[in-house]
């Protein structure tokens, strides 16, 4: 007899500000053999862990396995169907849906935009940041989401260390530091403080992974932010400029021009035309 048994946290607070990396749902499920879902062009952003068992999953035509062990990435807008593939009586795995302003961007830097089936090292490790996620959605207190936020961010990194070329570690603490203060105005002493190393050194890392400076990657993070409030919210643009720590509206609406090529009040004419 062919079953699917899925929990789902029941519920998850959402926090009233949008954040770069929000938990939108986590749980466990376990499948008999043969047991199916599909879904097409979803709007969200999926990671599942095989517990036990294995998975063949179907995304955007191209087929894939994945076995006891692995971590299989279902990405948003694409369509896949994916069936429990055992060997044995059940098959366990682990879930993550999220989302978030920043999510797009940080999943290009990590080079997981183009991940879908990937072999974990620490698979215990790893299914410990599902536990937590599972235990902080549980949490009936105002900076659950923030907590969450900060472990998904954690989550990904982790993920990250697991590909075949990742990014030099020593760079991990300052693209967490970099993701988790949009909403302030961090300088180069910040951002050598949390790599714990000099600035010059810092900036010739971020040249080499990322062919810019490492404020230049920060400022591109914290204008992404604000394009997504300046579509996403009816907040002024004063709101906005403050939302990201910029103190100074016409300095922000500056920066956004030089950057975006479009000042914020003509990207938001855009959005309404």
């Amino acid at each position: 007899m062919i079953k699917r048994i899925d929990r789902h946290s029941p519920s998850v607070i959402r926090s009233p500000i949008p954040l770069p990396l929000e938990l939108k749902s986590v749980g466990y499920s376990f499948w008999t053999t043969g047991a199916t879902y599909e879904r097409s062009d979803a709007n969200h952003f999926g990671l599942e862990l095989v517990v036990r068992g294995g998975v063949d999953l179907l995304q955007n035509r191209k087929r894939y396995e994945a076995k006891q062990g692995d971590l299989f990435v279902l990405h948003r807008h694409s369509r896949h169907r994916y069936t429990g593939n055992s060997g044995s009586d059940w098959t366990h795995k682990r879930f993550v849906v999220l989302t978030g302003t920043g999510l797009d961007s940080l999943l290009q830097n990590l080079g997981l935009s183009e991940t879908t089936v990937l072999k974990i090292q620490d698979p215990r490790k790893m299914e410990s940041f599902f536990r937590r996620l599972w235990d902080c959605s549980e949490l009936d207190e105002g900076d659950a989401p923030h907590r969450a936020s900060a472990l998904l961010y954690e989550m990904l990194l982790e993920i990250h260390r697991n590909l075949p070329h990742s990014l030099d570690h020593r760079l991990a603490p300052v693209l967490r530091t970099m993701q988790l203060n949009l909403h302030k105005n961090l300088d180069r002493e910040d951002l050598a403080r949390a790599g714990k190393m000099s600035y010059p050194h810092l900036n010739r890392l971020f040249k080499k992974e990322f062919g810019k400076s490492p404020i230049a990657h920060y400022e591109s993070l914290r204008m992404e932010q604000a394009r997504f409030y300046l579509q996403e919210t009816s907040w002024s643009i004063k709101q906005v400029a403050h939302q990201l720590g910029y103190t100074n509206p016409l300095y922000f609406s500056t920066r956004y021009r030089q950057y975006h090529g479009l000042s914020p009040r003509e990207h938001r004419k855009t959005k309404d035309g």
